[in-house]
C-alpha cells in the first residue's frame, strides 16, 4: 500500500490553484467556463485529459503550470445496485486490478463535499480498469475481487502522477451506467482513441447488431443525466 498524502490545505498567504481534468468533450462542457474561481476561494482551470492511459500527459501539463491539486471530473459505472445513474461521488481512494492503492487526504475533499451537499455526494473509493465493463457478470467479478463501489479508467493513472509531484489527487463522478445495464458488446470498438464515440463504425455495428440499438439508447439517456447532474456541481462550484 502507498503512503498517504497530507500535502494538501488551505493557505492564508497563497493563492491555490485547481486543475480538473475531463476524459470526454461533453464532460469538460459542463463547465460554463474552463477558468476562474471557485467559491472556495481558489483559482481554477479545466483540461480535457482523454480517456485511460492518456490522462497521464494532461496530468503532467497541469502540474507543469503549477497547479496544487488535481481533480478528476466525469462520469463512472457502478458497480452496487446501491448507486444510481445520476449519483454523485467524490473519492480520495483508489485501487486498480494490479494491486496499486492510493489514498490521499486532503482538506479540499470536505470543502468539496461541503459546497455539493445539495446533491448528496457519496464518499466512496473507486477501481480503476483497463477497458470498459461492459455486463453485470464482469461488474459482479469486480465487486466480489476488488470490494469497490464504482469504477472508472483514470484515477489510478492521475494518481500515479499526483503522488510523483507530491501534490493531492481527489476525483468527482457521476455514476452513468447502473449495476444491471447492459451495454452494447460492440461499444468499446466503436470508440476513437480518446473515448470519443467513432460514428461511423458505430452506426456500422447497430446496422449488424439491431438488437443492440435499444441499449445504446439506453445508455445515450443515463449519459444525459449524469451530464446532467455535473453541470449541476459546476455551477455550485464555482463564482
Amino acid at each position: 500500500m502507498n503512503p498517504e498524502i497530507t500535502s494538501f490545505n488551505k493557505s492564508e498567504d497563497k493563492q491555490l490553484l485547481i486543475g480538473f481534468l475531463t476524459p470526454l468533450e461533453a464532460e469538460y462542457k459542463t463547465f460554463g467556463r474552463h477558468k476562474g474561481k471557485l467559491r472556495t476561494g481558489e483559482d481554477y482551470t479545466v483540461k480535457k485529459c482523454g480517456v485511460g492511459k492518456e490522462a497521464k500527459y494532461a496530468a503532467e501539463n497541469l502540474i507543469k503550470e503549477g497547479v496544487d491539486l488535481l481533480i478528476g471530473w466525469g462520469v463512472g459505472g457502478s458497480m452496487t445496485r446501491q448507486l444510481n445513474t445520476g449519483d454523485l461521488l467524490i473519492s480520495s481512494s483508489f485501487k486498480d486490478q494490479s494491486g496499486a492503492f492510493f489514498e490521499f487526504q486532503t482538506h479540499f475533499a470536505e470543502l468539496l463535499n461541503t459546497a455539493l451537499s445539495r446533491l448528496q455526494p457519496k464518499r466512496v473509493e473507486i477501481l480503476t480498469v483497463e477497458k470498459m465493463v461492459l455486463n453485470q457478470r464482469e461488474k459482479a467479478k469486480l465487486i466480489e475481487k476488488y470490494q469497490t463501489p464504482a469504477v472508472d479508467m483514470e484515477s489510478v493513472i492521475i494518481a500515479q502522477t499526483a503522488k510523483k509531484a507530491f501534490i493531492p489527487y481527489i476525483c468527482v463522478r457521476t455514476i452513468c451506467d447502473e449495476f444491471e445495464a447492459k451495454l452494447p458488446g460492440f461499444l468499446d470498438q466503436s470508440l476513437k482513441n480518446n473515448g470519443e464515440a467513432n460514428i461511423p463504425v458505430l452506426f456500422r455495428n447497430v446496422i449488424l447488431n439491431p438488437s443492440q440499438a435499444l441499449p445504446l439508447l439506453r445508455l445515450g439517456w443515463d449519459f444525459r443525466r449524469a451530464l446532467r447532474t455535473l453541470k449541476q456541481a459546476a455551477s455550485l462550484l464555482i463564482v
